[in-house]
C-alpha cells in the first residue's frame, strides 16, 4: 500500500486523467493522498467522493475502480495513519502508550475515520485490522504485566473507551487533555493490583 504523501502545493502534476490513462498504483496513491488532505481539514461527513477526485485531479470513476465508494477508500487511509502510529504500541511503559496515543496526530485521525464508519454501519469496510491491533496490544500487556489475558483485554477495552472519547467528542464534554491523562493514569494504576483481583474473581484459575 502506498504511503501517504502531501501533495506539492495541493496540487498532483497533472490534470484530470482519464481511467485508462493513468496506472493503478498512482491513481491509488493520488487519491489516498487527497482523502487524507482533506480528513485533516473538513469533517468527515462532507468529504465527498467528487471533491476527493477533484483534489486529486482524477475521476470519481478512479474511486469506483479501485475502492468501490468513498468509505473504503476512508477505512483505507485510516489503515495507512495507523500503521504510522503502530511504533507507538511498542513503548515498554503503559503510561508513556497511553501518552502518545492521546497526543499521535495519526493515531487521532484513524480513530475518528474508524468511528465514523462504524457508526455509520457501512457495509464492506473490513476494520478487522484494527481490531488485530488492540489484541496484539492485549497480549503485550499480558506478558509484560504478568496479568492474566482476560485482565489485559479489559484495560485495553478501558483505553480504548477513554481514546474515544478523547479522539471523538475532545474537551466537548468538560474533560480536559491533562484529566484525559490522569484518568488513564488511574487505569493503568489498576493494572499493579490486577493479580489480586483476578484472584478474587477467580480469573487466575
Amino acid at each position: 500500500m502506498c504511503t501517504i504523501r502531501t501533495m506539492t502545493n495541493g496540487k498532483p502534476d497533472s490534470p484530470r486523467t482519464r481511467v485508462a490513462d493513468i496506472p493503478q498504483a498512482e491513481a491509488e496513491e493520488r487519491l489516498l493522498t487527497a482523502t487524507y488532505e482533506m480528513v485533516k481539514v473538513l469533517p468527515l461527513a462532507e468529504v465527498t467522493t467528487r471533491e476527493i477526485a477533484k483534489k486529486a485531479h482524477l475521476n470519481v470513476a478512479h474511486i469506483t475502480r479501485y475502492f468501490k465508494n468513498k468509505d473504503v477508500l476512508l477505512s483505507k487511509v485510516a489503515d495507512q495513519l495507523a500503521n504510522e502510529a503502530q511504533e507507538t504500541l511498542l513503548s515498554e511503559d503503559p503510561v508513556e502508550i497511553l501518552r502518545r496515543l492521546l497526543t499521535s496526530p495519526e493515531a487521532n485521525l484513524s480513530a475518528q475515520i474508524m468511528a465514523y464508519l462504524q457508526s455509520s454501519k457501512v457495509p464492506g469496510v473490513n476494520i478487522s485490522t484494527h481490531k488485530e491491533r488492540w489484541t496484539a496490544f492485549a497480549e503485550m500487556v499480558s506478558e509484560r504485566q504478568g496479568v492474566n489475558i482476560e485482565t489485559a483485554k479489559i484495560f485495553v477495552a478501558q483505553v480504548q473507551l477513554l481514546l474515544a472519547a478523547h479522539y471523538v467528542f475532545g474537551e466537548s464534554t468538560g474533560v480536559s487533555n491533562d484529566m484525559t491523562v490522569k484518568i488513564g493514569q488511574l487505569v493503568i494504576a489498576q493494572l499493579a493490583s490486577a493479580k489480586e483481583t483476578e484472584k478474587r474473581l477467580g480469573w487466575d484459575k
